[in-house]
Parts: structure tokens; C-alpha cells; sequence
């Protein structure tokens, strides 16, 4: 009895050290993806730029915060509000949204929205009577939305279009949602039209 227990633990140690190890690989292979996407997009790794070597001015970046990529698109805007302006955990902003399957190094499918645009362009079976078109709140730090957007929403400005990049252990990992198949890497476009103060 006690051998065949021992078997069995061996067993259930082996399939759960290659779960892991298919999570890992998977999110590995998706990191790797979204940066040849965010270096097709002419963006640098903030982190990791050579400064001194490149005065390149209207440099375009993304960040890795958490885990997750985040891409300003329009962050060198000239009429990119003032650095006083910027969202911080508490504040609220309300914003439209597309949210992506990303399938190698780029967006696939639209699984969530409430653009009216996106819902015509997208999801031509659909009609945008039955989905919310109005801007959605989001208090930062209260966790309405992922935790791992949440946290990267902190430094985004009014005005701002941001891509989240997030890998399935920040998304929704092994459960399937609707077209998102499971293990799947997921980007969510956020375009903040105003916000206010805490």
C-alpha cells in the first residue's frame, strides 16, 4: 500500500512539474513575441535604452511593469497633457477599450469591447444595441480590471492609447474565455478620455 502511494505521489509531482513547465515555456515564448511585435512598432525597452549612445529625439518606448508590456502609442504627442496630470493609484478615469487575442506577434481577435467602431468593424454579427458603448470607470488600485493592468495603469495621461501586453500566467491561463483559447496571451487596447483627481 505505501509503495503504491509513493508511486502515485511520484506521479502527481511529475504531471505538476510539467504543467509549470509548459506554463513557463509558454510564457517565455510570449514575452519573446511581444517584444519582435513592440520592435516592429520602432518602440525601445525604456529600461534598457542606451541614452548616452542615441539622441534620437521622439524616441517611441514600453515599459514592463509586472509582467506586463505596456506601449503609450501616442506618447510623444505634442498636446500629451503635463506631467501633473498623470493617473495615480485612487484616481479614476473612464475609458474605452478593445481587448485582443494575440496570436504570435500580433493582435488576433476581438473578444471584448465597448468601442462602437470596433463592434460594426469587428463583429459584424453583432449589434452595438446590446453591447455598452459608454465610457468605462475605472478607479486605479481597486481592481476593476486585471491586477496586472491595474497596476500599470499608474503613469498613463489623459489622452493617452495604451497597449497592455499580457502573458496567459497575467491573463487567464489555462481556462479558455469565449475565443480565447487556453494558454493564450491576450492585448487590451485602453484609450483614456479624461479621468479625475482622488
Amino acid at each position: 500500500m505505501r509503495y503504491t502511494i509513493n508511486i502515485l505521489v511520484a506521479i502527481a509531482t511529475i504531471v505538476a512539474m510539467s504543467a509549470c513547465n509548459k506554463l513557463e515555456d509558454q510564457v517565455t515564448a510570449q514575452e519573446a513575441n511581444f517584444e519582435r511585435y513592440l520592435t516592429g512598432q520602432k518602440a525601445y525597452d525604456r529600461e534598457d535604452f542606451d541614452y548616452e549612445n542615441n539622441s534620437t529625439l521622439n524616441v517611441k518606448f514600453y515599459d514592463k511593469i509586472d509582467g506586463v508590456y505596456r506601449y503609450i502609442v501616442n506618447e510623444n504627442r505634442e498636446n500629451r497633457p503635463a506631467e501633473d496630470s498623470t493617473i495615480l493609484k485612487g484616481d479614476s478615469i473612464w475609458v474605452y477599450y478593445d481587448a485582443y487575442t494575440f496570436e504570435g506577434t500580433r493582435r488576433g481577435k476581438v473578444f471584448d469591447t465597448n468601442r462602437e467602431s470596433t463592434i460594426k468593424s469587428n463583429l459584424p454579427n453583432l449589434t452595438p444595441d446590446y453591447w455598452s458603448t459608454d465610457p468605462l470607470r475605472i478607479k486605479v488600485g481597486d481592481r476593476q480590471m486585471m491586477a496586472s493592468i491595474d497596476n500599470a495603469l499608474e503613469g498613463c495621461r489623459p489622452g493617452d492609447e495604451v497597449q497592455f501586453l499580457l502573458t496567459t500566467d497575467k491573463a487567464y491561463g489555462k481556462r479558455p474565455l469565449g475565443v480565447v483559447p487556453q494558454y493564450s496571451a491576450v492585448m487590451f487596447v485602453l484609450y483614456i478620455e479624461y479621468y479625475s483627481k482622488q
